[in-house]
């Protein structure tokens, strides 16, 4: 199940507890999307750079201030996912 599916249609569909989605959502998390939160885009950018340099064991020197602005100036329609 993928973190974009609706869990109230897998609970109908039997694919997802219903025990497990009711206590689920009495806490609903709402997360903004990722225009919605430009202050995280180069903060993310970070992250996976350092995450993949860890994983494949190499030196990445980052991306010029053009590729941060692309990134910015970017819609994102979908979110991180894309």
């Amino acid at each position: 199940m993928a973190c974009n599916e609706s869990l109230k249609k897998a609970v109908e569909e039997g694919r997802f507890r219903s025990d497990l989605y009711y206590r689920l959502a009495t806490y609903p998390v709402l997360i903004p999307s990722l225009k919605e939160r430009r202050e995280d885009i180069n903060l993310l950018v970070e992250y996976y750079i350092h995450f993949f340099e860890k994983q494949y064991h190499k030196t990445f020197n980052g991306f010029s201030d053009r590729v941060y602005a692309f990134f910015n100036s970017y819609d994102w329609p979908g979110n991180i996912r894309e």
